[in-house]
């Protein structure tokens, strides 16, 4: 089962989408995408990473 994709880090927008090889997630809002995953499948686990790293950096 896949996890839960975060929302995007930087407009919090939950329009997103994997990439068909599933190894990065893009913002269908903002165009932001990544970061690249090494094995396919563990996108949503980098996209997550980043998502609560931009979250703690707001406060």
């Amino acid at each position: 089962m896949d996890k839960e994709i975060e929302p995007c880090p930087f407009c919090g927008s939950v329009d997103l989408d994997r990439d068909k090889w599933r190894k990065y997630i893009e913002c269908k809002s903002c165009g932001c995408y990544g970061p690249d995953a090494i094995w396919p499948g563990t996108a949503t686990s980098a996209w997550n990473t980043r998502a609560l790293i931009a979250q703690e950096q707001e406060g």
